[in-house]
């Protein structure tokens, strides 16, 4: 009796010890999930903070046009992400709010911005000014665009000049313009752009884009006119370009250079700010690209 009454002492004691083990192992196996998904959590709401950030730094450089649109769709955005904050205790959650903070603050001055303009527009007599975008009006800097639309949808017209044809070339660029292809404007944008006819460059890639705004060359067309600005040194400019490819082609191989180059035009103008957010852009989302190691280059140098 006394055997059969040990042996099942022993038998509850095994049967106990394993569901302590066992419920320390579920509930160390519960806290790990937890821990790896708020870490996530912060990660993903960082990156959303950066980019918004991104954007509106960008949208600045469009000041004087009507931003209204593109500024209540950020207010959303920065509205969403600060609900999202609210959850992240600590230095972390107090940093991005202060971030979050900035941005409003940016978005009320554009708002701003933007109603000054209009008043100053509808006092304004006499005729319009004269576009350098033909269809389109004209920025604080020659050649900006009223919005950042898709490649191609307000293009010159193939009777009309280059709209940087009036824009003084860099030196070297006096060898004669190519004559034209039967290929098509694609190719002779090509031929213009070897050989740094940048303005012909980018009005051959414009009459491209306006009959095939999607077609197998249209990032690359729309890249090549960013890289003719650039060349240029109309940075301001390019910046609005290399950004019609990252909206207008967000899968294209041409994206992580456009950042890229967009970054390098920042730095060019003097603002290394926005410079070091699209070099930490183009490593964080393209780290294995070419691009990247340019910025990571950049950065350091920073």
């Amino acid at each position: 009796m006394k055997h059969s009454q040990l042996l099942v002492a022993v038998a509850l004691a095994v049967v106990l010890l394993n569901g302590c083990a066992t419920s320390t192992r579920s509930s160390r196996s519960s806290e790990i999930p937890q821990t790896v998904s708020a870490a996530a959590n912060l990660t993903a709401v960082k990156t959303d903070v950066a980019n918004l950030r991104d954007q509106v730094r960008l949208l600045e450089m469009r000041s004087g046009t009507d931003v209204s649109a593109d500024v209540a769709r950020l207010r959303a955005e920065s509205q969403r992400l600060m609900y999202n904050v609210g959850s992240v205790g600590g230095q972390d959650g107090q940093s991005l709010r202060q971030q979050l903070d900035y941005v409003n603050a940016r978005l009320d001055q554009l708002e701003a911005a933007g109603r000054q303009t209009q008043a100053a527009a509808s006092t304004v007599t006499g005729p319009p000014a004269v576009s350098a975008y033909p269809g389109q009006s004209t920025g604080p800097y020659q050649g900006q665009p009223t919005e950042p639309a898709a490649p191609g949808v307000t293009p010159a017209a193939p009777d009309q000049p280059s709209p940087y044809a009036s824009r003084p070339a860099p030196t070297g660029t006096s060898t004669p313009a190519p004559p034209p292809s039967a290929k098509g404007p694609y190719e002779d944008g090509k031929a213009y752009f070897d050989q740094k006819q940048y303005g012909e460059a980018v009005s051959q890639f414009r009459h491209y884009l306006a009959a095939d705004p999607k077609g197998a060359n249209a990032a690359t067309a729309q890249f090549y006119i960013g890289e003719s600005l650039y060349a240029q040194q109309h940075y301001e400019d390019a910046i609005l370009e290399y950004q019609k490819v990252v909206r207008g082609f967000p899968k294209s191989s041409q994206v992580p250079t456009s950042l890229l180059k967009q970054g390098l035009s920042f730095q060019s103008l003097g603002d290394k700010d926005s410079a070091k957010l699209l070099y930490q852009k183009v490593v964080r989302d393209f780290p294995k690209s070419y691009a990247a190691g340019v910025a990571k280059e950049r950065l350091g140098k920073l």
